[in-house]
């Protein structure tokens, strides 16, 4: 992992390079779990980074459900 270095500087929009959030939005339950409040966030966030002028090869976003990652996707593509 790289925390320091000139990979790992926040962009101009940005006060760091990683953020966690909390919040009360419960996860479903099936074969993995989601959040479908957590999902319209990050990829509202990450749409606007990309209006920022950040390119996607900037953006990693990392989830611990494959529930998740299904999620981002169809928010992210509709």
């Amino acid at each position: 992992m790289v925390v320091n270095g000139p990979r790992n500087r926040p962009a101009e929009c940005m006060n760091s390079t990683m953020y966690f959030w909390n919040h009360s939005s419960e996860e479903t339950q099936g074969r993995s779990p989601a959040n479908v409040h957590e999902a319209h966030m990050v990829v509202a966030l990450s749409k606007w980074l990309l209006s920022e002028g950040l390119g996607q090869d900037d953006i990693s976003v990392i989830c611990a459900y494959y529930g998740q990652v299904l999620l981002l996707l169809i928010f992210l593509y509709t």
